[in-house]
């Protein structure tokens, strides 16, 4: 009996030991959007270390756009402008020229128009408006930043943004990273 029971225990404890290794964390929460390439019309990232998400409490409209945040290409022209509002922190835009499909996008210029991009750029302005004022800060040739698109194609607009911005007149310095987004867009308005 005693070699009976020691035979039956060794797969038991077989059993045992397989599910003892096996421990699950739960993925950690990450209060930014997921990445997606479908539409979702999502944009997040943090600036310096900060979660920032648009949010607008009171609604308006832009063309025919959302309340706190917008993606706009343009097929004439291959510019691309994406951005959101978030009333309580600011702004954050990027603006690409000769956009032709995913890839790499380098930030390393400033554009003095969010609408209609003349150059590569990404802006933040502690003010929740889409314009230059003097709480902008932008990208330039000494502080810049990359814009990875994933996808471009079916009015969909998708990828992931980091960029340093730096206000000219105050030196001051953000850092903006962990970026995302996934958009339809609407057309440019140069279409």
């Amino acid at each position: 009996m005693n070699k009976l029971h020691s035979l039956l225990l060794i797969p038991l404890i077989g059993i045992l030991g397989l599910f003892s290794g096996c421990t699950t964390e739960p993925e950690p929460f990450d209060p930014l959007p997921k990445e997606s390439q479908s539409g979702q019309r999502t944009i997040g990232c943090r600036i310096d270390g900060e979660v920032w998400k648009p949010y607008r409490a009171v609604g308006w409209d832009i063309k025919g756009g959302n309340n706190d945040r917008l993606a706009r290409y343009s097929e004439k022209s291959k510019t691309l402008w994406v951005g959101g509002t978030n009333e309580n922190i600011g702004s954050v835009d990027i603006c690409l020229t000769n956009v032709t499909g995913p890839g790499r996008y380098v930030l390393d210029s400033f554009s003095p128009d969010v609408v209609r991009p003349v150059a590569n750029c990404g802006l933040f302005s502690a003010t929740p408006e889409y314009y230059i004022s003097s709480n902008t800060l932008a990208t330039d040739a000494t502080n810049q930043g990359e814009v990875i698109i994933t996808k471009l194609a079916d009015n969909i607009v998708a990828g992931r943004f980091s960029f340093k911005a730096v206000n000219k007149k105050t030196g001051k310095i953000v850092s903006i990273n962990d970026g995302r987004f996934d958009f339809y867009y609407l057309p440019g308005v140069d279409d």
